[in-house]
């Protein structure tokens, strides 16, 4: 039958919006035509899968579909079904069921319980950039709605396919989904934590709820007993692997650095378990806009850092991974040795080594042995005249003196800025510093900044502030971390001697004066550019 003819039957000439609709019924009608084909362990409860998904308008389109094929059992029916259902695949970018995972979403999603919606650029740069053979068993410990799966036997139809997950009403969406894409996938049971199977995987795929708390105890390693039981399934995941195994985790990149998971990450690493480290884009973990990490285990001797901070995408009104740009920085992977790791206090944190890679200190010194580092307060209104300083202010060392707007407030003259004194604004985009050369004011600084003040004679404040503002010295205050008082204390900076300090400053001085007459030509020019136009 021809498809046309199907749609004509099934309500004529369709909007958009009814299309939608009526090709999401075909899909479940085509399940529901070939259900009598699941073994009986497979069993299937339709009335549930509609009653999870449908408004009622939606489940009278389901019933109105099914009057017009609940008898028909021909092949090339079937055939017609099952090509609509394709024809509607293929009009949302390859993306398996996205316009039903996206109506899935809004209406069952709302308490986000249980469920992770895996990216699905996500599971296509997994599917690209890992190797997978024939007959190799790979397993998803949280199939949720058969993302992952879908997308991998896309690519690689030759593997053997087994999963848990811990929503049922999500089970229902992934059997629907397998069983169009003719897929056999071995459901083994709702909860990877709980289940005692000894049974090993070639590749095992970890997207758990990292927050969900568990009410029971579950079986195995001691960190199974954790209230995130993400890590229970990232380490059973790693003890469930065959020899040459490999394992994917989606994990919150505050697992990298926390004390209270530094002996998981002690053990993982000794053990030389842990082969890569991603960090990946704010706001492309569905559901949050926290940070996290792709952590790739498998046996290696060494551990392959990325920066795939910026590997990222807006896609209708939303954050997606760019999976262009994300293999280009795979390449520019630095590979660290177990040992650096152990010397970095088991830091799972990429900018760590990727930042003291390209750190070349002259002297290295810390900047709690060389000036003073104050954090201000807000100052409360009062009748003294000052200038306060914001990061709005200064730019490449100079501060823009003749912009400042005068302020009145109770000033502390601990939070005063004196001359020679540094301010340094701190964020996650950039860090820039600049010395003041003013004695005839006051002035303070706004509570966003620091406040560096000169305690030893082996430091030109000028310099301090030229390196601060240099690439070494935005990757020393960084790969640090430092955006609290404590923090910036313990950031090591090159202390050349006071000859080669001079020097720098001289050529600083230099250059500034080239970059302000350059940019006064440019200003005269545009001013020229304007008025060629009059008489």
């Amino acid at each position: 039958m021809e498809i046309q003819e199907l749609e004509r039957k099934l309500g004529g000439s369709l909007s958009q919006e009814e299309r939608r609709d009526r090709l999401l019924c075909i899909a479940f009608i085509v399940y529901c035509e070939k259900q009598q084909d699941l073994s009986p362990t497979d069993t299937f409860d339709l009335s549930r899968l509609l009653e999870v998904i449908y408004e009622e308008h939606l489940r009278s389109l389901i019933q109105d579909a099914y009057m017009y094929t609940r008898n028909v059992n021909d092949p090339a029916m079937r055939r017609s079904l099952v090509d609509i259902y394709h024809l509607f695949h293929s009009y949302h970018e390859n993306e398996l069921l996205s316009c039903y995972w996206e109506l899935y979403d809004q209406l069952v999603l709302g308490e986000k319980d249980y469920r992770l919606i895996t990216e699905p650029n996500l599971c296509q740069l997994v599917s690209d950039t890992e190797s997978f053979h024939e007959d190799e068993k790979v397993l998803d410990v949280n199939i949720g709605q058969g993302r992952f799966l879908l997308t991998l036997h896309e690519h690689h139809p030759d593997l053997q396919f087994f999963g848990y997950d811990l929503n049922n009403d999500d089970l229902l969406v992934a059997r629907m989904s397998f069983y169009l894409e003719d897929m056999n996938v071995v459901i083994l049971g709702s909860d990877f934590l709980k289940d005692p199977s000894t049974e090993t995987y070639d590749f095992i795929f970890v997207n758990y709820p990292w927050q969900m708390n568990s009410s029971q105890p579950v079986l195995g390693h001691r960190y199974l007993q954790s209230k995130t039981p993400g890590y229970g399934a990232m380490i059973k995941a790693i003890n469930s692997l065959s020899e040459q195994g490999v394992a994917i985790c989606v994990s919150d990149d505050s697992f990298g650095s926390k004390a209270e998971t530094v002996n998981l990450r002690q053990e993982i690493v000794d053990q030389h378990l842990l082969s890569g480290i991603m960090a990946m884009p704010k706001g492309t973990w569905k559901w949050t806009s926290r940070g996290y990490q792709l952590l790739r285990f498998s046996r290696s001797d060494v551990v392959h850092v990325v920066d795939a901070r910026k590997g990222k995408k807006t896609k209708h009104r939303q954050s997606v991974l760019d999976l262009d740009a994300i293999k280009v920085m795979m390449n520019d992977s630095l590979a660290v040795k177990n040992k650096t790791i152990q010397e970095n206090d088991y830091s799972f944190d990429v900018l760590t080594y990727l930042y003291k890679a390209r750190l070349h200190l002259i002297h290295p010194t810390k900047l709690k042995d060389l000036c003073m580092v104050i954090k201000p307060i807000d100052l409360l209104p009062g009748k003294e005249a000052c200038f306060k300083l914001t990061a709005t202010d200064f730019d490449q060392g100079m501060i823009y003196e003749d912009q400042l707007k005068k302020d009145y407030c109770l000033i502390s003259y601990r939070y005063t800025v004196d001359e020679c004194d540094v301010v340094l604004s701190v964020n996650s985009e950039e860090v820039k510093a600049a010395c003041l050369h003013d004695d005839t004011h006051y002035y303070v600084a706004d509570e966003k900044l620091f406040i560096l003040k000169m305690t030893s004679a082996k430091l030109l404040p000028d310099y301090l502030a030229i390196f601060l503002n240099s690439s070494q010295g935005q990757i020393a205050v960084k790969m640090q971390g430092a955006y609290t008082k404590r923090k910036l204390e313990e950031v090591e900076i090159s202390v050349p001697s006071l000859e080669h300090q001079q020097a720098v400053i001289d050529r600083y001085e230099k250059l500034m004066d080239k970059r302000l007459k350059t940019m006064q030509t440019l200003y005269d020019i545009d001013l020229q550019l304007s008025a060629l136009g009059e008489k």
